[in-house]
């Protein structure tokens, strides 16, 4: 197996790469540039509503606005919600994975750590013994 092939060594580095991701020090590339995306859009159409809102009062004082306000933000708000939840579902996928791949890392290396200590365990009986 690919997985048994790795040095004792790369496992660990691995795993503690990995525990550096979860406590927030590096995230996956991909996963960051979505949910960022994600995050303008919702700026941007945040925006957008707030200027048509001001433009509709500043072009028509007199008048009442409220059916024009209402269907904006009826299209506005479920837009903006839906952008929020991919960016959650983005951020959270990333951590999914990566917390799943922690756990088998974790288990690799603490099963290797294991062989080590019986392997100098071993050892040492060996050489106590003439």
């Amino acid at each position: 197996m690919a997985e048994e092939e790795q040095t004792l060594e790369e496992v660990l580095a691995e795993n503690e790469r990995l525990r550096s991701v979860l406590a927030g020090e590096d995230v996956d590339q991909g996963t960051s540039k979505r949910a960022g995306l994600y995050a303008v859009a919702v700026i941007a159409l945040s925006s957008i509503g707030i200027v048509a809102v001001t433009m509709i009062f500043l072009v028509r004082p007199e008048a009442d606005h409220t059916s024009i306000i209402a269907a904006m933000l009826g299209f506005l708000v479920p837009t903006v919600s839906a952008f929020i939840a991919m960016s959650v579902r983005e951020l959270n996928r990333g951590v999914n994975g990566r917390f799943s791949q922690l756990l088998r890392l974790t288990r690799m290396a603490s099963r290797a750590e294991g062989v080590l200590i019986a392997e100098r365990r071993s050892g040492r009986d060996r050489r106590k013994t003439p």
